[in-house]
């Protein structure tokens, strides 16, 4: 049995899971900043668990005082 092959997200879908704009998501890209990206020729779309696991690389943790 082969395995469902993981959803594709728009670069809209993508900034607004994230919270950001388009413009900043489009300028982490070319910094190459997280999150990963797939390209197909000039179309761009996000791994959902590509984006899951950025925010969940973001979470920090507070230490105790």
């Amino acid at each position: 049995m082969s395995k469902k092959p993981e959803k594709l997200l728009t670069e809209l879908e993508a900034a607004e899971i994230l919270g950001l704009s388009v413009y900043t998501l489009r300028s982490r890209r070319y910094w190459r900043k997280p999150p990963q990206f797939v390209r197909d020729g000039r179309t761009i779309r996000y791994r959902q668990g590509d984006i899951e696991r950025y925010i969940a690389d973001c979470v920090v943790t507070p230490r105790e005082v």
